[in-house]
């Protein structure tokens, strides 16, 4: 069935002229363009695939998710992982893991 036809099954009960038909149509050909355009920018926009799994039924179905950070002051929030930021932009408690993340990597590259 074509968007067309779908229109003019879903307005039928209101007798809307060919031109007003044509006009809903055009505005649902621009915003299925813009999700299209929306979904084709998620991998961009820092969302990485997921999973949603309904625990009752035991169905899942594939996601966009993105991941936020938020800092224990809640003054601001991170959309970027905590391994991927300069240790200035960190929190002093991360600050404090990525210094042991660091010296256990050093550790590692020393006796290998």
């Amino acid at each position: 069935m074509s968007l067309n036809e779908t229109i003019k099954g879903e307005y039928q009960h209101y007798n809307y002229s060919e031109n007003e038909l044509k006009e809903e149509l055009e505005e649902a050909i621009k915003n299925d363009k813009k999700e299209l355009e929306i979904y084709n920018s998620t991998q961009e926009n820092r969302f990485v695939n997921g999973i949603v799994f309904h625990p009752e039924t035991n169905l899942n179905k594939d996601v966009f998710v993105k991941i936020i950070e938020k800092s224990k002051s809640e003054t601001t929030s991170y959309s970027e992982q905590m391994v991927n930021r300069n240790i200035a932009e960190c929190i002093p408690e991360e600050q404090i893991v990525k210094i042991i993340e660091r010296k256990i990597r050093k550790r590692h590259l020393e006796h290998d």
